[in-house]
């Protein structure tokens, strides 16, 4: 495979212990390369010596916004996988959809009105962004066990137990289980006595309904999650232990190849299907999973408010435009996405001065989608459309405004 049919990935966190097992697997994937290296230490090395894999010819270098200009220009759409800090993951991402790079984000602290904001950034940007709590896959079945599970207890526990040098608290595995559990429509842990804590949050946090997180840090120990559920006379313990970063990466180069067919914002890894594990093959040294969308068709418009606030979330990007867009794959084309469109829609362009350019008719309703998934029924496939700035006689159009109805 050439580099020009590669996905071009960028690595925030590069130098560190996460980040350095992502270049290792990205440099192992056949269908990846490394398009930079964003670090704050051996800043001017290149990142495959200071990893120790070998020169990669990328330098390590502290400045996010150059190195996601210049991933903008690749032929193949860019992907950017951050595992910094919580401080700045969030503007992180946003750099990162404004340039037309798609993010995959194993950062968390990230607050819910920070997701809700950065979801309606991706929504009106029609850029995929995936945030995952965890990469792992074995967490994702450890938290489908836990909500069948919970439906048979009322007390549930969760500890999660990290590495020293992990910034926020609780975990956003954690926090991610507690939510999923507390979607389940059911109340926990119903009180038995008036408790009294003689220590300030010596019985944890309370999430949702009424769900207790208790933090552990400590050298030695790179992740654990235990969900304790209790009954009379019995308790049930679902332990998940990450031993080694090395069991993040087969989920890390799933997302990397699932966020460029994403058109908005997706969180969590549960958002996906584990269909099955091909026991023939590996992606370096990594197990390769098929996985398939669930749960993430838009729901149907039905009402007079609906279609008002459908149409308010129809958006031109990027506007106005420079001579240049993210989304042009060479320096012979000239894109514009019409972006969160209905599948059946009538789009006409006009000049300023009425004058009609272009129109597209627009039907994906009962699409069948097929290839490494199974074929998927879906009453919406693309919501956006594609101008190359030509009008109806597939002549370039002169600059100036345009009036698209």
């Amino acid at each position: 495979m050439t580099n020009n049919t590669k996905i071009p990935v960028v690595v925030s966190g590069a130098t560190g212990k996460m980040g350095r097992e992502i270049i290792k697997a990205i440099a192992q994937s056949p269908d990846m390369m490394l398009a930079g290296a964003i670090g704050r230490s051996h800043i001017g090395e290149d990142i495959g010596e200071v990893i120790g894999i070998g020169e990669l010819e990328i330098p390590v270098t502290d400045n996010l916004e150059v190195v996601l200009a210049q991933a903008a220009q690749e032929s193949q759409l860019p992907v950017m996988v951050d595992v910094t800090h919580p401080s700045i993951i969030y503007d992180n991402i946003r750099s990162a959809i404004a340039y037309g790079v798609r993010p995959v984000v194993g950062t968390t602290g990230l607050s819910e009105q920070q997701i809700a904001e950065l979801a309606i950034f991706a929504d009106k940007a029609s850029t995929g962004c995936i945030i995952a709590p965890n990469f792992s896959v074995g967490v994702i079945l450890m938290q489908q066990a836990a909500i069948a599970a919970a439906k048979y207890f009322q007390h549930v526990e969760i500890i999660e137990l990290h590495h020293n040098q992990k910034a926020d608290a609780p975990s956003g595995t954690a926090i991610k289980t507690a939510q999923m559990l507390s979607e389940l429509g059911q109340s926990f842990n119903p009180p038995s006595v008036d408790e009294k804590e003689h220590l300030t949050g010596a019985r944890g946090a309370t999430y949702g309904e009424n769900i207790r997180i208790h933090s552990v840090r400590m050298p030695g120990i790179v992740a654990r999650q235990e969900v304790i559920f209790g009954a009379m006379g019995e308790t049930l313990k679902i332990e998940h232990n990450a031993s080694d970063r090395t069991c993040y990466m087969a989920g890390v180069l799933l997302c990397v190849r699932k966020v460029l067919a994403l058109k908005s914002l997706i969180y969590g890894l549960e958002k996906y299907n584990i269909e099955k594990e091909r026991d023939c093959e590996t992606d370096g040294d990594q197990p390769v999973y098929e996985f398939e969308f669930r749960n993430t068709e838009p729901d149907t418009v039905k009402t007079k408010e609906e279609y008002v606030g459908a149409l308010a979330n129809v958006n031109v990007v990027p506007n106005p435009y420079y001579a240049y867009s993210a989304y042009e794959t060479s320096q012979f084309t000239n894109t514009i996405k019409i972006t969160n469109l209905p599948a059946k829609a009538i789009v006409t362009i006009y000049s300023i001065d009425g004058s009609f350019i272009k129109r597209y008719n627009r039907d994906e309703r009962g699409l069948i989608l097929s290839g490494s998934n199974r074929p998927t029924s879906t009453t919406q496939v693309f919501p956006d459309l594609d101008w190359d700035m030509k009008n109806f006689k597939d002549i370039p159009v002169a600059s100036g405004v345009y009036l698209i109805h």
